[in-house]
């Protein structure tokens, strides 16, 4: 199971971005803060997806172009084949 589910953040990012959409993401900051051992992968590429995805939602597309870039690389730099085919998928 991928984690976040999928449908959920589909759905958060389908919202229509509103005056508080260029704020933070709270949740996003907090994961990010959160500590891990060094080279702690699954931690980065997970922040790199959501990241773009949110950029995206925001409708910052040269964001949403950077995360998405640094996370098919990353994906692929790692092996890891389903982020590759979700990062793959992202247009």
């Amino acid at each position: 199971m991928c984690w976040p589910p999928l449908p959920w953040w589909r759905h958060c990012c389908a919202a229509a971005p509103t005056a508080t959409s260029t704020r933070p993401s709270p949740a996003i900051d907090r994961l990010a803060a959160v500590p891990t051992d060094p080279g702690f992968v699954l931690h980065e590429i997970w922040l790199l997806r959501l990241r773009a995805l949110l950029a995206r939602a925001r409708g910052d597309e040269a964001s949403y172009r950077e995360f998405r870039d640094r996370y098919r690389a990353r994906a692929k730099e790692v092996g890891f084949e389903g982020h590759m085919a979700l990062a793959e998928a992202m247009a």
